[in-house]
């Protein structure tokens, strides 16, 4: 059952009967005990980086970033650039992604990043280059060996997801809603904060960034004409050294 339809059989509607003045009214009750739901069971985190390395071509004057990265068959590219398989193994096979860009283009403030998706497991990963190193190749990463787990409570109309990360590295875990207004179309970070401040919902990192948490009670935005279109649990690695290949990484969970 979607959010919207649960949102829908919580509300207590009173039905007028026979235009009667006094309310005889028919409710739905709201359920006040707690459920719990197992998103995603304790597991590696999805893809995984191999390798990147950076190839300059003096003929044309491009950067060729490519990258090897394990992940699920069914990844595909969400950058300018393209993505094949070069290895089928017990696992993921090993994808390979490149990225070919003017040289001139690395002076730029536009982004330079591999960016995957995969529908069969309602995640994607970004990588984003350090444009201002000119590291050949980079095999360490962190995030390669962390696991993560996701849960959904409901008590009553509120809703709230919790996200954990077991990881050697260093991480910052946090979950991202998308938002939107009747009238007014999808909302911007910004005024997404704003929502926040008038408690129409609440997120939380712990201080070591393992820990996450999401609640929201929709029935009090939906009167307002706010709807979450849709919500991410997201972990973020930051390289080590700040002369890596790589800037940092992103996985990206679907929740909602």
């Amino acid at each position: 059952m979607k959010m919207n339809d649960l949102v829908l059989l919580l509300v207590s509607v009173p039905v007028l009967i026979h235009g009667e003045t006094e309310c005889p009214c028919k409710t739905i009750s709201i359920p006040h005990e707690e459920t719990s739901n197992e998103v995603h069971p304790y597991q590696r985190l999805i893809f995984e980086p191999i390798s990147v390395r950076r190839v300059f071509d003096m003929t044309t004057f491009t950067v060729t970033y490519i990258a090897d990265i394990r992940g699920p068959a069914d990844a595909i590219s969400k950058f300018n650039g393209t993505v094949r398989r070069i290895y089928d193994g017990s696992e993921n096979p090993i994808l390979e992604a490149r990225l070919a860009i003017p040289a001139m283009e690395t002076q730029t403030n536009n982004p330079i990043a591999f960016i995957l998706s995969s529908e069969s497991t309602s995640s994607s990963f970004v990588m984003d280059i350090n444009k201002t190193q000119t590291a050949d190749k980079q095999t360490d990463f962190r995030g390669n060996r962390c696991h993560f787990t996701t849960s959904s409570t409901t008590v009553g109309n509120t809703f709230r997801y919790i996200g954990r990360t077991s990881c050697p590295d260093k991480v910052s875990s946090y979950f991202k809603p998308i938002l939107s207004k009747r009238g007014k179309g999808v909302l911007s970070f910004e005024e997404i904060d704003e929502l926040k401040e008038k408690k129409y919902f609440n997120s939380t990192t712990s201080n070591d960034g393992t820990e996450a948490s999401f609640s929201i009670n929709p029935i009090g935005m939906l009167v307002d004409g706010i709807k979450m279109e849709s919500l991410k649990f997201q972990i973020l690695t930051i390289s080590k050294n700040e002369l890596d290949l790589v800037a940092f990484n992103v996985w990206s969970f679907d929740i909602v």
